[in-house]
């Protein structure tokens, strides 16, 4: 059995499969009191998260710190969507430059 990941020396929890989300994209929207981000799988929205601006910015820092740990582990970076957009787009256009 895989061990759990852990996040400051403690094992996160693995939910079972039927509480566990995918998203491949997101949108972000600044509230009055906090951060609405909604989460989406091909397009469709599925889930709305509220967070403290607190919250929300020490979240960003964990995701970030975590990401850049992969590619300096991996030796490879992770493209952003918008950087994947701006190369495909180079793929539709007949010579090649978007």
């Amino acid at each position: 059995m895989a061990e759990a990941p852990k996040q400051q020396g403690q094992a996160i929890p693995i939910l079972p499969e039927d509480k566990a989300l995918y998203f491949n994209g997101f949108a972000v929207a600044l509230g009055l009191g906090d951060i609405v981000i909604t989460l989406t799988r091909n397009g469709v929205p599925t889930l709305t998260l509220n967070a403290s601006y607190t919250v929300t910015k020490t979240f960003a820092q964990a995701l970030t710190s975590t990401i850049k740990k992969l590619e300096e582990i991996t030796d490879h970076e992770i493209m952003t969507v918008e950087k994947i957009t701006a190369s495909t787009a180079k793929l539709a256009a007949p010579d090649g430059t978007p």
